[in-house]
């Protein structure tokens, strides 16, 4: 499946650190320097609480930042505006 840049929607970030070991800090700070360097995100997939999601890795003040993101056709049209204005002093009831 391809989308071009404007079909993919950011959904939350998550700030991503090595974990102690010694060796995993190296290979989180290459990627970070290769992506800061490179100026680019790496696309990716991978499962969170038995979910997959579609994220983008960045590198963003030195640290790496996981955006998942959405594809167009899992992001719902917003409801149309009525069509008639609601008569004066009979407005709806705000939801609580």
């Amino acid at each position: 499946m391809s989308a071009s840049r404007a079909e993919l929607h950011r959904f939350s970030v998550h700030h991503l650190a090595p974990h102690l070991l010694p060796q995993r800090s190296k290979v989180y700070s290459l990627l970070e320097q290769a992506l800061a360097k490179a100026g680019k995100a790496g696309i990716a997939t991978f499962v969170m609480r038995q979910h997959e999601y579609l994220v983008a890795l960045k590198a963003e003040n030195g640290l790496l930042t996981l955006h998942t993101l959405h594809w167009a056709d899992e992001i719902r049209d917003p409801p149309t505006p009525r069509s008639t204005p609601f008569p004066a002093g009979r407005r709806p009831r705000p939801r609580s």
